[in-house]
């Protein structure tokens, strides 16, 4: 069965990380929203693991969310 996961993150790549190789399989997609509020470094990190997980993984950053406002959705 194929199955899609969202992220929605705005730190810790670490974890991100350490999520996406418990999800990723050869069927699964995970998209990753990674804030656009972030460091640049953390942004950089976390397209990495994207690359590392041969395009199972998508990275998104261009919407800047607020907690429990309609951004989260958007």
């Amino acid at each position: 069965m194929k199955l899609g996961f969202i992220i929605l993150a705005h730190d810790h790549p670490a974890s991100i990380r350490r999520l996406a190789d418990l999800l990723v399989s050869e069927d699964n997609r995970i998209v990753v929203h990674f804030d656009s509020g972030a460091p640049a470094e953390k942004v950089r990190e976390v397209r990495k693991i994207a690359e590392d997980c041969s395009g199972r993984v998508s990275v998104i950053s261009e919407v800047h969310c607020v907690w429990g406002e309609w951004s989260l959705v958007e």
